[in-house]
């Protein structure tokens, strides 16, 4: 089940509102050669044993990435570059991999979560 609860505004594949999964689990959300450009909040917001793939995406917004409950995220090339808050935040059992993505921000690591392919994984 996929929940939108901050709406998503897509176009000419552009999102420009959090794009939200929150489902019960078994919901893989998967979006490649996308561009986030948000302006308040977190570019993406993935809990609830939902599973988002990235793929040679471009994300610009004031917190990347908000991973908690079991949440699965896998970046592959693109960027992804906070501009005021942590490029992730995960929490809660999440899983945030990269590989090949140039990440610019502060990487938070809470509640046995995992952050990995940016070097050390954290």
């Amino acid at each position: 089940m996929l929940v939108i609860l901050a709406g998503l505004l897509a176009s000419c594949n552009g999102v420009w509102t959090t794009e939200q999964c929150l489902g019960n689990g078994g919901t893989t959300s998967t979006f490649q050669n996308y561009t986030f450009e948000i302006e308040s909040g977190p570019a993406l917001d993935v809990a609830g044993n939902c599973h988002v793939v990235l793929i040679d995406c471009t994300i610009r917004a004031p917190m990347g990435i908000r991973a908690r409950e079991d949440a699965v995220v896998t970046m592959r090339g693109g960027s992804l570059t906070a501009t005021s808050g942590p490029a992730v935040s995960a929490a809660g059992r999440a899983r945030v991999s990269f590989t090949g993505t140039q990440v610019s921000g502060e990487i938070q690591i809470a509640d046995a979560a995992r952050v990995d392919g940016l070097g050390t994984p954290r």
